[in-house]
């Protein structure tokens, strides 16, 4: 059992860094901003809320 912990356990470390290598992290973040801004834009739209703003702030 411990073997197969161990060797996930470095699957996901290697996927991870694939993806980062192949800028799949950043174009995630960067689509997740974009939805999350748009989806409040809209929520607020038409209210007293709608000069507000979305700053999203990645803490990594």
């Amino acid at each position: 059992m411990d073997d197969v912990a161990a060797f996930l356990t470095s699957e996901e470390t290697s996927s991870e860094q694939i993806a980062e290598d192949n800028g799949l992290i950043d174009r995630a973040r960067t689509q997740a901003e974009n939805l999350l801004t748009a989806h409040v834009a809209t929520v607020v739209s038409n209210t007293q809320y709608a000069d507000y703003s979305v700053d999203v702030d990645w803490d990594d």
